[in-house]
């Protein structure tokens, strides 16, 4: 008969290496599957728009709006007026009350979608920044009070 016995350490009784090794082993706990942007596709379904498809690395996304003017007045509603996309939305807003003509409005709710759906990029990527952080990973760990081997190596 052979008996090993193993120690259990919490992230915090860790090696700063061991915790670095565990960092990197855990790397993408935060973001290894669709509900770390839940939240996001949920206001956007709130506003009356679908998130289709967004690339971070290729820096590309597609959002279905629906009716524009509904969705900037909800933008407008709930983010506060000092964000990128309250100034948008405000703006296309402002826009149309000006148009003069059908080409007009459809330039400048182009111009809109295209922008607002940039700025919902950016939300996305500063998103999956965090979470790829050794803040948030950190936070992750601790949170479900993981444990690991000496080394690092999740148990």
């Amino acid at each position: 008969m052979r008996l090993e016995t193993t120690s259990i350490y919490q992230f915090s009784e860790l090696s700063d290496s061991a915790k670095d090794k565990a960092i990197a082993e855990l790397s993408d706990i935060n973001v290894d599957g669709e509900y770390w942007f839940d939240h996001i596709s949920e206001e956007l379904l709130e506003y009356g728009a679908y998130l289709l498809e967004f690339d971070i690395s290729r820096g590309t996304i597609g959002i279905d709006f629906g009716d524009l003017r509904d969705f900037a007045s909800k933008v407008m509603e709930s983010h506060g007026n000092q964000t990128d996309t309250y100034i948008l939305s405000m703006n296309f807003l402002n826009d149309l009350l000006v148009a003069c003509s059908e080409d007009t409005i459809e330039e400048a709710s182009r111009e809109y979608a295209n922008a607002i759906s940039q700025e919902y990029l950016k939300i996305l990527r500063d998103t999956c920044e965090y979470a790829t952080s050794d803040e948030a990973i950190i936070e992750t760990i601790i949170a479900n009070e993981y444990e690991f081997l000496e080394s690092g190596k999740m148990y």
